[in-house]
Parts: structure tokens; C-alpha cells; sequence
């Protein structure tokens, strides 16, 4: 690794009525990052004082994979079902 891959954000926001009150709870967005091998996945939970915040850092190896897989079975059924069809 080493190097850099660039800019991951996450944010949390709040969402305001046209009054000017708050909707519900803040909802936290999930910065993701994706690369074939593997997802990074980025989550703000709060901020602390002196310019300093909590993430949660997480990297899910294959995750890409997962959908391509889905995909290819997705395909094979099609394939099954156009064969059974004959």
C-alpha cells in the first residue's frame, strides 16, 4: 500500500422542515470507496474538540466479487430456463 487513492468522505446531516426544525435524527452518510479487490467504507460518528472526529474505517475484501458472482448465477439461470424452454 503506501500510496494514496484518494479523497473518502463521510458526513453526518440534518434534515430541516420548510419551518426551519429538524426531521428526525441526523442520518449519517457513508463514504465508499470501491476497487475491484476490495471496498473501503469510511463512517463519521462524532466530532471532538480540537479539530479532532471519530470514524469507523472498514475494507471488505471481495465485496466486487460478491456481485459479479451474482450476476454470472443470474446469467446461468437465464440459460437454464431459455434451455428447458426448447
Amino acid at each position: 500500500m503506501g500510496h494514496s487513492s484518494g479523497l473518502v468522505s463521510s458526513e453526518r446531516r440534518q434534515y430541516f422542515d420548510i419551518l426551519g426544525r429538524p426531521i428526525g435524527k441526523p442520518v449519517v452518510m457513508a463514504g465508499i470507496r470501491r476497487w475491484p479487490l476490495e471496498d473501503l467504507r469510511v463512517v463519521f460518528h462524532e466530532a471532538l474538540p480540537a479539530e479532532q472526529a471519530v470514524y469507523d474505517v472498514r475494507v471488505r475484501p471481495l465485496a466486487s466479487a460478491a456481485w459479479v458472482a451474482c450476476g454470472l448465477l443470474v446469467l446461468a439461470g437465464l440459460l437454464r430456463l431459455l434451455e428447458l424452454a426448447e
